[in-house]
């Protein structure tokens, strides 16, 4: 991880703030990492780089599915459970 070569109050570097991307398949991608600084860039400058790489990676794929599904694929009928049925007390 970068860290900012301007020191903070306590007089260590600043900590990386990242730019993140949330798949939505339990995953998190970084897209960017933006570095504190008192540049003339404001006080969080994105490295273009950083876009640039994450940009060019391919994006996350899903999970593999579980279950039955794939025959459902097939036009076979779909899966359904079976209860039996109980006759009513004729008391």
């Amino acid at each position: 991880m970068r860290r900012s070569t301007t020191p903070n109050q306590e007089g260590t570097p600043a900590p990386p703030v990242s730019i993140a991307h949330h798949s939505g398949y339990g995953r998190t991608t970084v897209l960017a990492e933006a570095v504190r600084s008192d540049s003339d860039e404001g006080p969080e400058a994105v490295h273009e780089a950083d876009i640039a790489t994450a940009e060019a990676c391919p994006p996350a794929r899903p999970p593999a599915r579980l279950g039955p599904a794939p025959s459902r694929a097939r036009g076979a009928e779909p899966y359904v459970s079976v209860v039996s049925r109980v006759r009513p007390d004729r008391s």
